[in-house]
């Protein structure tokens, strides 16, 4: 091996110790040549930190040196890395200028080394056609001299243009070679570039918690070698959106475009990302004005491919703004042709929203060719985007008018998206993915609204509600990290409490706060779903990331491996019986099984259309369809009526507060029930509200005031509850977290009524000793103060011994409680999600178990609270259900505004 060689491979496996060899090299007065390749190392190093300009200065000067030596294939060598980096550099003309000087000057492995160095820059700029016909050139030349490390990086790099052509299966014999070589050869950080890989076809698969896993591991390797790697960042952003979790892709990828100086090829990679975060995240202004910045580098690079596809970005997100007139049609139209014509992973899109448009204007004929296009474009995607296929062709026969072939095609899209969501482990994941059949269902919920159709409508809505719920996960097995990590955000919260209590700073606390809730919650997203197996390291393949000319990150298209969710199945189904997916939870059953098995009960379904609230209400087999109102209008009156409890939980009580309890809900009734109101007749009621209506506090209305009722997530969870057999052990168990007066004296009364209860409380209730004793149990009676955390709703928590108790940590239960109350403030509190799916306590409760839950929806009185749960636990010994203790509670404590306001801020969810 030629002197030398072995400081430049040592650039790409352990950057810090190369680095200190390259200064020790230059101080100490080395031959021409090897000062050049010392040179040269040092701006490998510092060009994959983000230092372009150092490291084009310190090319200079190796190329100075190489020439002096008079070693012809070394100042070749020196060009083609001067080449990349220009081009990374945001220097794309004269970079691609000096890599075609290399390649004209170079024969054998010094060619394949060039050839290698120009497909990255190709790829970069999108010529991927390019790419590949150069580095088919360099593979062999490389192999034949017996180049392991640097064929390598060829068959990475060839691996993510073959990707973005949609060659899996020879991209990942690439990978693997390329994997096998690298570790033989110890090229520790080009190994970390083949497990950052492995998520792109992790992706492609639809395994997102796999991709999610790769990329981790990647990144812990990259701080183990001090490397900073913006592509990961790139690529984060990219699963975090197809995730659902738009906002913080936005966030990461708007650091990372602030940690990058000048205006680099990296940066305005990272500038589109932003925008295609922000676009996701339904903040069209932010998304113009990060695509328009991305788009303005691209240009100045020469870069068209990515060029257009910020465009669209652009145009996207001026109909995102409401304009829908002729110039964002006409602008439309021509960027999905033209992204067409660039094989770009936006194709689907942009024909989906030309057809969009050209519908909307009465250009049938236009609107048919893009939408056609959209799903023939869709079967190249992502397993989880296949909907958007389906929602092309729904679109495309509802344009022509053809109400049967659209219809058919929701129900096959609904029932991709279920497949997809039920791939997922993480409860976060599961939610966020129902936002893939939203659409889909909501045209079916049009049509049964249009036909006055209530039994249509509740089959439209019960097919999409509750996804996230409707099985119960197995126990996974013990995962120490994790619960290493809650342990030690328990005592952070702890000490943070402590801190803010007597005036002590809290920065660093809250620093590492952050820290470990960012750590839980990547930790948790990895996790498989059920029958799966969660990526550990290196397992199985899925990727894309290649060491480039020099073994820097390539680009194969970057933005192009993970295609963008589009997609197209078989065609066909059933016209009306709901397809796949979810029958094995209970969901998607006919509607006349619900219907004909509510036992003389009361079903009122709530379902928004089109901003209007409708109702479905069902007895006897039979079910009829109203209208509402506005949702905006039972959204405000919600919030009023949780002000006025909030206001008396507090002890704040004014004159007359019983009539203002009384006129409130009177409101708050004509809001959220309108002619239903009519039905309530005094028997029970099964309300299943949609999202955004999750935290109306049933019981101040007064036709449910006295009323045997429960909420929940949807009719068909509901039934299942009612199907599941006995429980056979009978243990209940009641926990008392601190702060709380009298509860002790509460506990005891409550524990009076049962045989051999569990009970912790005081220094006994800690977080450990709760989640071992309810694990399992028949009831479980939490009394502790709580926080909602809108921001992240599973770091939602009570309060115990030791500290908090996350919905993080109930997750980790084998099995939920069978029935729960939790004595404590906004214990039933969830964030509203797309699909009317909920986050928060009950969407890990339910998979896991727990058929009735009792929780606030808002703060509680204290005081009050201990004689409630008393009563309640009473009515529920004499075999009562939750619905009807409540009821039972509410009407004990008419008199007291304190205590009525207390009662109806409970509600019972579940069955």
């Amino acid at each position: 091996m030629p002197e030398g060689d072995e400081l430049l491979r040592l650039a790409l496996s352990r950057p810090r110790d190369a680095l200190a060899e390259a200064d020790r090299l230059i101080a100490g007065g080395a031959g021409p040549r090897l000062q050049s390749v010392a040179y040269q190392a040092r701006a490998i190093v510092v060009r994959d930190g983000g230092r372009f300009r150092d490291a084009i200065r310190h090319l200079r000067q190796a190329l100075r040196l190489a020439q002096a030596s008079g070693d012809g294939e070394r100042v070749t060598d020196v060009q083609a890395t001067l080449g990349v980096t220009l081009a990374m550099a945001g220097r794309t003309a004269e970079g691609l200028a000096a890599l075609d000087a290399a390649v004209a000057s170079s024969s054998g492995p010094a060619a394949g080394r060039a050839l290698l160095r120009r497909a990255s820059h190709l790829a970069t700029m999108g010529r991927r056609e390019q790419a590949l016909a150069d580095l088919n050139r360099a593979i062999p030349l490389l192999h034949r001299a017996g180049d392991l490390v640097w064929e390598a990086r060829a068959r990475s790099h060839r691996f993510g243009v073959l990707v973005n052509f949609g060659e899996a299966g020879r991209a990942e014999r690439d990978l693997a070679v390329a994997e096998r070589l690298f570790a033989a050869a110890g090229q520790e950080l080009e190994l970390a570039f083949t497990v950052h890989n492995r998520a792109d076809l992790a992706v492609l698969a639809g395994d997102l918690p796999a991709a999610l896993a790769y990329l981790d591991e990647a990144e812990s390797r990259y701080d183990r070698l001090g490397a900073y790697i913006s592509d990961l960042v790139f690529d984060r952003c990219k699963v975090l959106i197809a995730a659902g979790l738009a906002n913080e892709a936005l966030a990461m990828a708007d650091a990372g475009v602030a940690r990058l100086p000048g205006r680099t090829a990296d940066k305005a990679e990272l500038l589109f990302a932003a925008a295609r975060a922000a676009q996701a995240a339904a903040r069209p202004e932010d998304a113009a004005a990060r695509a328009r910045a991305a788009r303005d580098l691209f240009r100045a690079q020469h870069r068209e491919w990515w060029a257009a596809r910020a465009d669209f970005i652009l145009i996207q997100s001026r109909y995102d703004a409401g304009r829908r007139d002729a110039r964002t049609r006409t602008a439309a139209a021509r960027i999905a042709d033209r992204l067409d014509d660039l094989h770009a992973e936006e194709a689907a899109a942009a024909h989906m929203l030309a057809g969009r448009l050209a519908t909307a204007a009465g250009h049938l004929a236009a609107a048919d060719r893009h939408l056609a296009r959209a799903a023939r474009l869709g079967r190249r995607g992502p397993a989880y985007g296949l909907a958007a296929g389906w929602l092309a062709r729904a679109l495309r026969a509802r344009a022509r008018g053809d109400t049967s072939a659209a219809l058919t095609a929701c129900r096959r899209g609904l029932a991709a998206a279920a497949a997809h969501q039920q791939r997922l482990g993480a409860v976060e994941l599961r939610v966020h993915a129902a936002r893939h059949g939203t659409e889909l269902a909501a045209m079916g919920q049009r049509h049964a609204v249009r036909h006055n159709n209530p039994g249509m409508l509740l089959r439209w809505s019960e097919h999409w509600r509750a996804g996230a719920l409707a099985r119960t996960a197995p126990p996974q097995p013990d995962d120490h990290e994790l619960t290493a990590d809650l342990t030690a955000l328990r005592r952070v919260m702890s000490r943070l409490d402590t801190a803010r209590a007597t005036g002590a700073a809290t920065g660093p606390l809250e620093q590492e706060r952050r820290r470990l809730e960012a750590t839980i919650r990547s930790r948790t997203r990895r996790a498989a779903a059920a029958g799966r197996h969660p990526v550990a390291g290196r397992a199985q393949p899925a990727g894309r990331r290649a060491g480039a000319a020099d073994g820097r990150v390539g680009a194969g298209g970057r933005g192009e491996a993970m295609a963008g969710g589009r997609g197209e199945a078989m065609a066909g189904g059933r016209r009306e019986a709901m397809a796949g997916g979810r029958e094995e939870a209970g969901a998607g059953r006919p509607a006349d099984e619900v219907l004909g098995r509510l036992d003389g009960r009361l079903l009122v379904e709530l379902v928004e259309v089109d901003g209007v609230l409708h109702a479905v209400t069902g007895r006897g087999g039979r079910a009829r369809l109203h209208e509402v109102g506005a949702a905006a209008a039972a959204a405000r009156e919600v919030e009023l009526a949780r002000f006025l409890l909030r206001r008396l939980a507090r002890g704040r009580v004014p004159g007359g507060a019983e009539e203002m309890l009384r006129r409130a809900g009177e409101r708050l009734q004509a809001a959220v029930l309108g002619p239903v109101a009519a039905e309530l007749d005094g028997r029970p009621v099964v309300i299943v509200p949609p999202g955004p209506l999750h935290a109306v506090p049933w019981g101040m209305l007064p036709g449910l005031r006295e009323v045997d009722w429960c909420v929940v997530p949807s009719a068909a969870l509901w039934l299942r509850a009612r199907e599941l057999p006995p429980q056979p052990r009978r243990r209940t168990v009641i926990v008392v977290g601190p702060g709380l007066a009298g509860t002790r004296a509460e506990a005891e009364r409550i524990a009076a009524g049962y045989r051999r209860p569990v009970i912790l409380d005081g220094d006994a209730a800690t977080a450990a000793r709760v989640l071992d004793a309810v694990d399992g149990a028949a009831t479980a009676h939490i009394a502790a103060h709580g926080v909602f955390r809108p921001d992240n709703p599973l770091f939602s928590s009570l309060r115990l011994a030791d500290g908090t108790l996350t919905v993080y940590d109930f997750g980790r239960l084998r099995r939920a409680p069978r029935r729960l109350i939790l004595s404590s403030c906004e214990s039933g509190l969830a964030a509203a999600m797309p699909g009317d799916e909920l986050l928060g306590m009950i969407s890990v409760l339910v998979p896991l178990g727990t058929t009735s839950l009792l929780a606030s929806v808002g703060p509680v009185n204290d005081a009050a609270t201990g004689p409630l749960m008393v009563d309640l636990h009473a009515g529920l010994r004499s075999g009562a259900t939750f619905g009807a203790a409540l009821a039972h509670v509410r009407a004990r404590a008419a008199g007291d505004p304190v205590a009525l306001a207390t009662a109806m801020a409970f509600v019972a969810l579940g069955e």
